[in-house]
């Protein structure tokens, strides 16, 4: 919704200016935290149409208790804790975000983004998988050895080679001479344990490069790129999913802007979880409580499919007011074209049925004579 937008805003101007002009201000640090409340308590009371997730859920929680800490901090003359205050511009810029995504521009764009968002989260999880890997196997390689770097020092053309490939940050050996033989690779190849130590992490050091930032960077890439070529063909029936359920949300909004809304938003937060209760219990005695359940969903959905075919028509009346481009004739010409030679071709069909109904006609009639 605009209001909720524009409430944004607001809440983000408010936070800014005292973080750079008056940090220690009690009243606009007391104007912030009823704000962040208000904002809590009506997404609470929202319906539950699917255009606030539990994600939106808990951004707004950690704002919440982000800005209750720093108003005690300064209630108590203390200074701003700037992690907090840095963590919180994210989140409202993240709140920002959200409300964008009923733009008819924007907002499939950032459907696409928070798609691929989900993606890089299982991406990560696989490269904690990897980084883990090799810092446990380089820990039980290098303990108790100190190394020093020497990517910037002639050794060989090694080095040369190694800097024109990736970078001198990945060369490193062994501080101390170390002569004696207790590696595997020393025995085999009669390496001193210091030349056995290099050998094994350099070996170490270009599988990390390898598979961390070639081969899962290239990963990452493949995956957003099919998740972009999914998501092209599906983006606008979720966007006009997303535009519904704001369109419901915004319904059930107060008319006071916040943080004014806020005891209307508490007694709306009140009555839902009361209903909430309520059909919890209805469920467990018995299922004739239970009958009404399926009959609400079934209005939601009607009330969305409602709002979607009005949006729609309103999109294509706005088209229809527009000017008439080049394209737009080529492609009713083209499309006239093919229903054309369809017509065409039923027309050929119905010629050649109307013939051999003749036939047949005329085959009965001398078959009936004949006996």
């Amino acid at each position: 919704p605009s209001s909720t937008f524009a409430s944004y805003v607001v809440l983000f101007a408010l936070q800014f200016c005292p973080s750079h002009n008056n940090p220690s201000s009690i009243p606009l640090w007391t104007l912030i935290l009823l704000w962040s409340m208000s904002n809590l308590f009506q997404t609470l009371a929202s319906p539950t149409t699917g255009y606030y997730s539990w994600v939106t859920m808990l951004d707004d929680v950690v704002l919440i208790l982000s800005h209750a800490v720093i108003f005690e901090r300064v209630l108590m003359g203390g200074e701003v804790p700037r992690d907090l205050d840095a963590l919180t511009m994210i989140i409202h810029f993240g709140n920002l975000m959200k409300g964008l995504i009923v733009h008819p521009k924007m907002g499939p764009l950032i459907i696409m983004v928070l798609t691929m968002m989900g993606d890089i989260t299982q991406f990560l999880t696989l490269m904690v998988f990897f980084v883990t890997c090799f810092y446990c196997s380089l820990n039980a390689l290098f303990r108790g050895i100190p190394g020093v770097y020497v990517g910037e020092k002639w050794q060989s053309p090694t080095t040369l080679l190694v800097n024109a490939i990736w970078g001198p940050q990945v060369l490193w050996v062994t501080e101390h001479e170390d002569t004696g033989r207790t590696l595997f690779l020393s025995e085999v190849f009669g390496l001193n344990d210091s030349s056995a130590i290099d050998t094994m992490g350099a070996i170490i050091v270009a599988l990390t490069v390898f598979c961390i930032p070639i081969m899962l960077l290239n990963l990452l890439i493949a995956i957003m790129a099919s998740t972009y070529a999914e998501l092209s063909a599906d983006v606008d029936a979720e966007y006009k999913r997303s535009f519904a359920s704001c369109v419901l949300v915004a319904r059930q909004l107060v008319s006071l802007p916040m943080p004014f809304s806020l005891p209307q938003d508490m007694a709306r937060t009140a009555g839902k979880v009361a209903t909430f209760v309520r059909s919890r219990k209805a469920q467990i005695e018995g299922p004739l409580e239970r009958s009404s359940d399926p009959d609400a969903k079934l209005k939601e959905q009607l009330a969305i499919g409602q709002i979607v075919s009005n949006w729609e028509a309103q999109c294509s009346i706005e088209k229809f007011k527009g000017m008439v481009t080049i394209e737009q004739v080529e492609r009713m010409r083209t499309q006239g074209d093919g229903l054309q030679d369809r017509i065409q071709v039923l027309y050929s069909a119905l010629l050649n049925l109307t013939e051999r109904q003749d036939k047949m006609e005329n085959n009965l009639s001398q078959a009936i004579r004949g006996v």
